[in-house]
């Protein structure tokens, strides 16, 4: 049997710095009935460009087979073999939506018409994301660098000591940027982490203006709007235990005060553009530099902990979840 797409269907590209919030924000829109949020699907880095390479986007049984092949998407718990093909919107096109309803029969969330995904690097490939979705529309996500840095500095993938992190920081909040300054306002907006934490009912009414679905407060519902991956759930284990305004600025109190002074002195002026307040106000002419013996530490913190110690049970854990 081939379906088709319905044309009123619509597509939501959550992305930013990793750990800024993509899945907290992803997990509060899915509330919405008419709104299937599904785990990160990373659909252009694992699944498009591959096929590309290859000219295989026009051959459903390659595009199935890459499907069957990402470690992410065999996350989503569907069975793969009964997926039910669509046609007319394009071979690819319609392909990721058969892989959606399938999804949505296993959460029996099948009256939807909207599709958010919230892979963190959709910023980066937002052009590629808006020339396959041509109703496609974007939310860029910010989170102040300092609580985004002492945050990922504690898991086993991303940098690992602060100076990495400021700039990792500011290489992914550019992607946000240029996204936003190559697609017109009607396409993307721009929402911040903290603000959804401190004036949680005004930012998500705006977003929902912004994606064009009814409002209600009730959709600000603790509870989480999919089932985070086995992969992920520690890094996520907040998702579906509310809003705690506390986790704005708990930064200050996990970075040190010298850590804190690197950061800015290396990323203070994106903080700047974005709207955060330094704490070292008088500027980075004022500010030690990162002396020898700090870079000495961060080299060899990088290489026993991301490139040895961290990397090898971050594959492991891969590992596992594609023996499951």
């Amino acid at each position: 049997m081939v379906v088709t797409v319905p044309v009123e269907h619509s597509q939501i590209f959550i992305g930013g710095c990793e750990r800024s919030g993509t899945t907290l924000l992803g997990s509060l829109i899915g509330h919405h009935p008419s709104v299937l949020c599904t785990p990160e699907a990373n659909l252009v880095k694992d699944i498009y460009y591959p096929l590309k390479s290859k000219k295989k986007l026009d051959d459903y049984a390659s595009i199935l087979s890459a499907f069957k092949s990402s470690w992410r998407i065999n996350q989503w718990g569907i069975d793969l073999e009964n997926l039910t093909p669509k046609t007319e919107n394009g071979i690819f096109f319609d392909a990721v939506y058969s892989l959606l309803d399938g999804y949505s029969s296993q959460i029996t969330k099948k009256e939807w018409t909207c599709w958010v995904d919230h892979t963190p690097l959709n910023m980066k490939y937002a052009l590629v994301l808006a020339d396959i979705f041509p109703a496609s529309k974007f939310i860029h996500i910010v989170r102040d660098g300092r609580g985004v840095s002492s945050s990922v500095m504690k898991l086993e993938w991303g940098p690992n000591d602060i100076e990495s992190a400021a700039k990792w920081w500011v290489e992914r909040i550019a992607y946000g940027l240029a996204a936003e300054h190559e697609l017109s306002n009607k396409r993307i907006i721009r929402v911040s982490y903290e603000d959804i934490l401190e004036k949680p009912e005004e930012t998500i009414r705006d977003i929902f203006y912004f994606i064009g679905l009814a409002w209600d407060k009730s959709l600000l519902n603790n509870a989480a709007a999919f089932k985070v991956p086995n992969f992920s759930q520690q890094q996520h284990s907040l998702i579906g235990k509310g809003l705690d305004i506390s986790r704005a600025d708990s930064w200050i109190s996990q970075l040190t005060d010298r850590e804190i002074e690197i950061f800015e002195l290396l990323s203070g002026e994106m903080l700047d553009y974005i709207g955060f307040k330094r704490c070292n106000q008088v500027g980075a002419l004022c500010v030690k530099p990162v002396t020898r013996v700090e870079r000495f530490k961060f080299t060899l913190n990088n290489l026993l902990n991301r490139k040895l110690v961290n990397a090898v049970n971050y594959r492991l854990k891969r590992k596992i979840i594609r023996l499951r």
